[in-house]
């Protein structure tokens, strides 16, 4: 392994900030198709390490343990698409996506620190 789960997790958060801000702040549409690939591989990063550890982990079985994952992710993409439609509506489309952009980063700095834990 060349960067482990934490690397992965840190280096996909990292990424995925940059390129929601890159989409945000450049309005030329080959470098918006270059974002968007480059947002698919770093939400890869983040998701693949999560997808990873809850089949490892599981007091009652991995099956239990992914369908939870399953659910909280679903839960989750809800939650935020909601979320930015509500920060749109406030905020335009711009300082959204570059808020978006920041969570990542936090989320990528959030599991390396506790990536053990899960």
């Amino acid at each position: 392994m060349v960067f482990g789960q934490r690397g992965l997790v840190l280096r996909g958060g990292i990424a995925c900030c940059v390129f929601f801000m890159l989409t945000a702040l450049v309005p030329v549409w080959p470098a918006m198709m270059a974002c968007t690939i480059g947002l698919g591989f770093s939400f890869y990063m983040l998701h693949n390490t999560l997808q990873t550890k809850a089949t490892e982990n599981g007091a009652a079985g991995p099956r239990t343990a992914v369908a939870m994952y399953s659910s909280a992710w679903a839960l989750g993409q809800a939650a935020g698409a909601a979320a930015m439609g509500l920060a749109v509506g406030l905020f335009d489309y711009r300082p959204s996506i570059i808020a978006f952009g920041a969570g990542y980063l936090v989320l990528g700095l959030w599991m390396r620190r506790n990536l053990g834990k899960l």
